[in-house]
């Protein structure tokens, strides 16, 4: 779990008001009976009260009921969070599901987090009454946190039962129904704000399955199997560069002993081409005193499995590409690749500085800069932190050469004083931006503190 631990001053300075309105549903899980949550992350103190967290859904009978019809937007599960409950020292609060004397809830709630169980029932009985508390799954289902509700039901975690009230079955039947017309669009409002919501589908598509109900949120998330939902960023690999010894699908020429080391490298993922030679906005680097291949590193090596297309972890130590001699200062390597089929892009790579970082004699400047043309260049970020040891850069994400047949990103180097200084280049990576963040379901063990950090979006 990842934890956060600080409680901030300016935080402690707001008013509940505007404390509350930055709370937001970070994490849930449902449909695992006893272990079930919903997290929610905030301003530490920040206080709930008026709050209360909806789930809207069909009300579809059980089959111990007389048949009812399918209701979109009934009102299956409610909590209202009383006076005093507030978002604990670390940012979160987690309401979840009791558990019972056989049952208890599974797992293990940072102390500086608000743990708060939601109620049974009252006046039930039954041999599990976390069962009958339980949140509704699979179906479309739609989490609302909202202020200052004002709906008929005065019931807490489940609908009552229009047909048979005294049961406890968790049905959810009797809720009150805020689509009336059943069309995907909520007629009764009954809150003076939604603070954040999600809908959790059964199947994608703008519009339910025949025999689903709607959903009644634009943050979407689905189709589920385990119902974690995190937040991921992720974009296109438009070309990565390894400098293996071995070859590579796309033709990437590998680096070699000095004075051999090429002047032009094709990347050995996705589409591109890294030029030492003259040309594309490049320096001419001498042959045999300002190119060699030194050892490489793991930095930055996605592998396969992340979006690598062959960039290797397990086989990135080989080589990397050193850049050599104080003649070289003011000299340039630039990188060519497309932008016409993706938006935006991001650019990391692995450098060190030879020697210690005090008395290093190699580039200790990396400006950057990007071009449409090879010709005109507009200067970006300016690296001068460089290290003895590989470290990870990571140029901001840009967008002003989307579109563009022929892309360039261009490195100046800089700030050499000895003929043995050098940079090493390795594991150079082009991303493209993602549009929008990406939801995606997986696998939980528990309140994951912090794992939502955008908006919930359609996972596909």
């Amino acid at each position: 779990m990842r934890f956060i631990t600080m409680m901030g001053t300016a935080a402690l300075s707001m008013t509940a008001a505007t404390l509350a309105q930055s709370t937001t549903i970070n994490e849930i899980r449902t449909g695992s009976f006893n272990a079930e949550y919903i997290e929610f992350k905030g301003a530490p103190g920040a206080s709930m009260a008026g709050l209360t967290m909806l789930i809207l859904g069909d009300g579809t009978s059980t089959a111990t009921l007389p048949a009812l019809p399918t209701r979109s937007g009934a009102v299956e599960w409610k909590y209202t969070f009383p006076a005093g409950t507030v978002i604990g020292a670390n940012g979160y609060l987690v309401l979840h599901n009791p558990g019972d004397s056989t049952n208890a809830f599974p797992f293990t709630i940072d102390p500086s987090a608000t743990n708060l169980p939601w109620p049974l029932i009252a006046g039930d009985t039954s041999a599990a009454p976390a069962t009958n508390t339980q949140i509704e799954s699979p179906d479309n289902q739609t989490y609302l946190l909202v202020s200052d509700y004002s709906g008929t039901d005065t019931w807490e975690t489940r609908a009552p039962l229009a047909s048979n009230p005294a049961s406890f079955s968790r049905d959810g039947s009797g809720g009150q129904d805020l689509d009336t017309d059943d069309n995907g669009v909520l007629d009764i409002t009954p809150w003076t704000a939604i603070l954040d919501s999600v809908s959790l589908k059964e199947s994608n598509g703008a519009a339910p399955l025949s025999g689903q109900d709607w959903w009644y949120s634009p943050n979407t998330c689905g189709p589920y199997i385990s119902r974690n939902i995190v937040t991921a960023t992720s974009g296109t690999v438009i070309a990565g560069w390894d400098y293996q010894t071995t070859s590579n699908p796309n033709g990437g020429t590998a680096a070699a002993a000095s004075p051999n080391t090429p002047k032009l490298y094709k990347s050995n993922a996705g589409v591109g081409t890294m030029y030492l030679d003259g040309t594309n906005g490049s320096s001419d680097w001498a042959q045999a005193t300002e190119l060699a291949a030194f050892t490489g590193t793991n930095v930055n090596a996605t592998g396969t499995a992340a979006g690598g297309n062959g960039l290797d972890p397990t086989t990135s130590t080989t080589s990397s590409v050193a850049l050599v001699n104080n003649t070289a200062n003011g000299k340039a390597v630039t990188f060519k690749f497309s932008m016409s089929a993706v938006q935006g892009v991001t650019l990391s790579y692995a450098t060190r500085l030879s020697g210690s970082t005090a008395t290093s004699s190699g580039f200790k400047s990396q400006q950057w800069a990007y071009s449409t043309n090879g010709a005109d260049w507009t200067d970006i970020d300016n690296f001068t932190d460089i290290t003895s040891s590989f470290v990870l850069k990571t140029l901001a994400p840009l967008t002003a050469i989307d579109g563009a047949a022929d892309a360039f990103l261009k490195c100046t180097f800089n700030l050499a004083t000895a003929a043995s200084g050098n940079n090493r280049l390795d594991n150079v990576l082009l991303l493209s931006n993602p549009v929008s963040s990406e939801t995606i379901v997986t696998s939980y063990a528990g309140p994951t503190m912090g794992i939502k950090q955008a908006a919930w979006f359609l996972q596909r």
